[in-house]
Order: structure tokens, then C-alpha cells, then sequence
């Protein structure tokens, strides 16, 4: 998760504005989903 993470904010700076916060907001979807799954 973490690299993934860090793989998704480069990606992020390297589009525009709002495409950079779409993406940051899926990964955090994401990412909230994989960390809370029982």
C-alpha cells in the first residue's frame, strides 16, 4: 500500500489540478477499503 501510495502522488503532481485530485482521491477510496476489509 505504501509504495502504491507513493507511486499515485507522483503520478498525481505529473497531471493537471483536477485530474491530480481525482487520482488522489481514488487511491484514498482505495486505500481505506484494502486497510478496513475484514
Amino acid at each position: 500500500v505504501w509504495q502504491m501510495g507513493e507511486a499515485a502522488m507522483r503520478l498525481a503532481i505529473s497531471v493537471e489540478r483536477q485530474e491530480g485530485d481525482r487520482l488522489v482521491a481514488a487511491y484514498k477510496r482505495m486505500a481505506l477499503r484494502e486497510l478496513l476489509a475484514e
